[in-house]
Order: structure tokens, then C-alpha cells, then sequence
């Protein structure tokens, strides 16, 4: 039954609204039966907000006037309040500031805050307790919500996260047909960097991801310290194919070896910002990286690293390698340095020295199939070595000592291991001191 006159009547605590329909024409009558009225109460004018409804069953017999009463007690209209700590919605956006018991659940928006992310709505100014993302039917009481927000923790292309957990879900659940581009800031720390094998960490969640590939990034302009134990961080990374470390700080690192095991998609690797003066072992660092062509540790200061046995072994692809800052005084093995990295045409190595004549280098060189030229300083020579060094040059069959002397399937351990002259033979070729070995 439609209305056609709603009176409002106060009288003491009570407000009564009074239903008429007057009949003033056979058309209008309305048939004997029963029928329900019902009538909505809203908050707000454009009907924004409905408080409540009520509904009454009305009896109409011919001829006579029928009438219903009823007392309703409407719910208590709530205030809830939105503190944005200087952020603002997004355009277009709106949340009501008035609720019932009776309402809709309200979803709350996120709000944008320049420089900054939203980190979750908090009823309390403290942002104790659980972030909330609505206000759910049935809920009561005014109450003020405050927006938390922070400094960014990461990104994932131009979208900023707010803490490590939604950084890892992020990368989790990536498109599996998306390269994506994690950038770091100094909130990250390398405990959330963790290791492949440690699950909720940033290490972990490449590992597992879902994309198509990731390159990471830590600017210049930020630091993550790195410290003690750096191994095996990314060990079988597969799915990682491009490393930024510019603001790494390995001061204080001790180990980095197999930091990068077997991330066999990695093509590119920015280790300018590592201080690598206190770091004890190297080895296998960049083992089983087949997709890496160039690499520059130029910056690599080595006179604390006993071990780097192993550091570039079956970096198929390896065209270039630059060792020119390289102190081995303390190394105590090479074995398996160069081990099948056979698109390598030539290596420069001449920053090597012998700690003593104990120092293994078995395997040094070992399928290296298209290595020519190994440069090597003056005076250098491991034929006296009090190890075999067996097959440090197994598979080089292209290998051309300095003065022209050719790869032997027969000499293939220490006994050539010195640089070439006409009355000794050897695979090494001499590099001047203050030239450069020549480009590929």
C-alpha cells in the first residue's frame, strides 16, 4: 500500500507517524482483504542510510474505516569518525560517517598519503591490535578509525608495500606471465632477505614465485646491511635474472659463498657496493650461473678470503670476468674455479699470487673449451706445487701459452702450469706489469 499522507505527532517521549489514505473515488477504493504496510526510515534524505523498516498488516472491510497501531523503537544512529593523519581518499571516494546496527557492511577505503604507504586501518591511535577493513553489520557504538602510514619497505615495479609480509604475498602471487622489478629500501633488513630456504622471507618467496622472472634492486641511495653468514641467500634462485646490489653494505660480512648457487636464469650482477675486506670464503659464489656473461668484481678487495675454489664452475655462458683487484695471498685452493665455463676465450688472472706451494688448483681450468689466452704475472708458476692438480687444464683444447706453445691432451695438470718461454713450456701467457690483457 503506497502512502499519501505521513503525519508526524511528539508527544513526550514518544513520536508517532500517522498513515491516511482517503478514499474520494470508486478508482481508488481498494479491494476488501488484508495487506501490509510497510514504511522505511532513512538517515539521510537521498536515502543513503536506511535506519529501519516497519511493517504493519492492515485489514480493509467495505464500508468501513481500518486502522493498525504499533510501537517500533528505532536503532541508535552511531558516529564513526576518521582520523587520515594528513592523507586523503581517493578521488571519487566516500565513507559514511553515520551507521546503524542494521547496516550494510561498510567496506573502508584505502587513503593515499604522498610519500608514503597505508599500512592498514587501527581503532586505536597507538595502532595496537589487529588492522580492521570494514565495519560489519551488527556492529555498534561511535568509534574513530585511524589511518596508519609508513615509509616504504619495497617495491614491486611502482607500487609500494608497507611491511615484509605483503611484499611476500605480493611476489607469491605474481602473474605468471609478469617480469617483475623488486626494489628494496633501508627498512628491509637481512633477516627478511633471508635464504632461499627459509620460508617468509623476501629470498624464499623468489625462489617460489609464481612470475615469470625477477630482477632485484637495492639503489645506491638506500643500505641493507649485510653481516656474519651471507651463504647460499639465493641458492637455486631460478626464477631471478638480474641482481642491483649497488646499496649493499658486507662489511661486516664473513661468508658469501654460494650466495648465488645455481641461479641458472641470472644474466646480470652489480656487486659495486660490496666491501668484501672481511670476508673469509668466496667459493662457488656464482656456481651453476649458466645465463651470466659478464661479471666485475673489480671492486672485490680478497686479502681476507681463504676460499674461492669453485667461485665461477659451470658459468657456461661467462665471456668476461674481471679479477684485476683479486689478493689470493691467503687463498689455500682454486680447484674447480673455471670449471666448464666454455664460451670463456680468455682470462686475466695476473693479480694471483701463490700463498705456498700447497695451494690446489685441480680442475682449475677444467672444460674450458674455448679458452686461448690465461695472463698471468710475471714470476707466476704452480709447476712446483706439492699437489697434482690433476686435470687443471682437461678439455682446453683451444689453450696457447704466450710464446706459442699448444694445448696437450697429455699435459693436462701442473706440469705446464707457468707462463710460456721458448725453453719452458707452459699454458700461461706473461702479462706485462701496467698494460692490460687485451679485449676479446
Amino acid at each position: 500500500v503506497e502512502p499519501t499522507v505521513l503525519s508526524v505527532e511528539v508527544s513526550g517521549e514518544k513520536t508517532y507517524i500517522h498513515y491516511t489514505r482517503d478514499i474520494n473515488s470508486s478508482s481508488e477504493q481498494l479491494a476488501i482483504g488484508t495487506y501490509r504496510l510497510k514504511i522505511n526510515f532513512f538517515t539521510y534524505s537521498d536515502k543513503a542510510l536506511m535506519q529501519n523498516s516497519y511493517s504493519a498488516i492492515v485489514n480493509v472491510a467495505a464500508g468501513f474505516v481500518s486502522s493498525a497501531e504499533q510501537t517500533i523503537n528505532l536503532n541508535e544512529i552511531y558516529k564513526v569518525s576518521y582520523n587520515l593523519d594528513g592523507g586523503e581518499l581517493p578521488a571519487g571516494a566516500l565513507m559514511p560517517e553515520r551507521y546503524s546496527s542494521i547496516s550494510e557492511t561498510i567496506i573502508l577505503v584505502e587513503p593515499e598519503k604522498e610519500n608514503f604507504v597505508f599500512d592498514g586501518w587501527y581503532t586505536t591511535s597507538t595502532f595496537t591490535g589487529e588492522p580492521v577493513t570494514k565495519i560489519p553489520t551488527g556492529s555498534s557504538g561511535n568509534t574513530i578509525l585511524y589511518a596508519k602510514f609508513v615509509s616504504p619497505y619495497a617495491y614491486i615495479g611502482d607500487t609500494a608495500y608497507a611491511s615484509l609480509s605483503k611484499l611476500v604475498a605480493a611476489i607469491s602471487n605474481a602473474d605468471s606471465n609478469e617480469d617483475i622489478t623488486i626494489s628494496l629500501t633501508s627498512n628491509v633488513t637481512q633477516a627478511d632477505l633471508g635464504k632461499a630456504e627459509t620460508s617468509a622471507t623476501i629470498a624464499y618467496a623468489i625462489t617460489n614465485t609464481t612470475a615469470n622472472s625477477v630482477s632485484l634492486l637495492v639503489p645506491a641511495a638506500e643500505k641493507i646491511e649485510f653481516s656474519g653468514d651471507c651463504s647460499y641467500m639465493f641458492k637455486n634462485c631460478s626464477k631471478l635474472v638480474s641482481v642491483d646490489f649497488s646499496g649493499v653494505d658486507t662489511y661486516n660480512a664473513s661468508e658469501i659463498y654460494g650466495m648465488f648457487y645455481g641461479c641458472s636464469n641470472l644474466a646480470s650482477v652489480n656487486l659495486s657496493g660490496f666491501d668484501t675486506s672481511n670476508v673469509t670464503s668466496m667459493m662457488f659464489l656464482f656456481a651453476y650461473c649458466s645465463k651470466l656473461e659478464t661479471v666485475d668484481l673489480s671492486n672485490f678487495n680478497t686479502s681476507s678470503a681463504t676460499s674461492i675454489h669453485g667461485m665461477f664452475s659451470d658459468c657456461t655462458s661467462l665471456t668476461d670476468v674481471n679479477l684485476s683487484s683479486f689478493d689470493t695471498s691467503q687463498a689455500d685452493s682454486f680447484t674447480s674455479m673455471f670449471t666448464n665455463c666454455s664460451s670463456l676465450t680468455q682470462v686475466d688472472i695476473s693479480s694471483f699470487t701463490l700463498r705456498n706451494d700447497s695451494v690446489n688448483a685441480a680442475s682449475m681450468f677444467y672444460g674450458c673449451s674455448n679458452l686461448e689466452t690465461i695472463y698471468v704475472s710475471y714470476g707466476f708458476d704452480m709447476t712446483s706445487s706439492t699437489t697434482d692438480n690433476s686435470d687443471m687444464f682437461n678439455g682446453c683444447e683451444k689453450l696457447v701459452g704466450g710464446k706459442g706453445t699448444t694445448f696437450d691432451s697429455e699435459v693436462i695438470d701442473k706440469t705446464y702450469a707457468r707462463f710460456d718461454t721458448v725453453s719452458n713450456p707452459g699454458y700461461f701467457t706473461a702479462k706485462p706489469i701496467g698494460t692490460k690483457a687485451a679485449p676479446n
